[in-house]
């Protein structure tokens, strides 16, 4: 197979799907960011086109052997990332001895982080939430000022689904989630966002 149509048949449809499907897979990995995906995407073809004179058709058909020189390579990408031996172009920076430019002075980064920020880093991060007993007298509170109507639905809701609560009710779909999205605002104005 000479170049042009090695070329024309790493291009083919199949491939290029494969290709979008993995770097979007990377991309969703930690330490890559979503707009590196068409880099992501050329580095994949890059590495089929590098590696094309090991291509055998009498071993594996083309999309095989693409696959396996793309997984390959996939992991390569992730594992160099995350390598600092290996990752010479990305470059990490320390928060105590990093800084960048604010309004045209230095800041150092580690006024840059916030307390949430530094917990995600060491893993000590737990989602701050009102303690059980305020948080279930706020949602008793929210639910007992709710209207009749509301308030029938929210004990059903409680109960069990959204579909044998619209059964109970005689109520289409349409209207339990109006209803539902009706109860949410009013959760949201007594300070519940999330809770509903």
């Amino acid at each position: 197979m000479g170049p042009g149509p090695a070329r024309d048949a790493l291009l083919c449809a199949q491939i290029r799907s494969v290709i979008r499907i993995k770097s979007f897979r990377i991309c969703r990995t930690a330490g890559f960011r979503p707009h590196e995906r068409p880099d992501i995407e050329q580095e994949l073809m890059a590495a089929l086109i590098r590696k094309f004179h090991q291509y055998d058709p009498a071993r594996a058909s083309l999309y095989t052997w693409a696959s396996r020189v793309l997984d390959t390579e996939a992991l390569m990408l992730v594992r160099n990332r995350h390598r600092l031996k290996r990752a010479q172009g990305f470059r990490t920076h320390s928060l105590e001895t990093g800084s960048v430019r604010v309004r045209g002075r230095n800041v150092p980064l580690r006024e840059l982080v916030t307390d949430a920020d530094r917990r995600h880093a060491d893993g000590t991060f737990r989602r701050e939430s009102a303690p059980p007993a305020e948080l279930a007298a706020a949602i008793g509170h929210a639910v007992s000022g709710l209207p009749p109507k509301l308030l029938k639905l929210a004990k059903l809701l409680m109960a069990g689904t959204p579909a044998s609560a619209a059964a109970a009710l005689g109520i289409s779909r349409r209207q339990l989630y109006a209803d539902m999205a009706d109860i949410r605002r009013r959760f949201s104005g007594a300070g519940l966002d999330g809770q509903s």
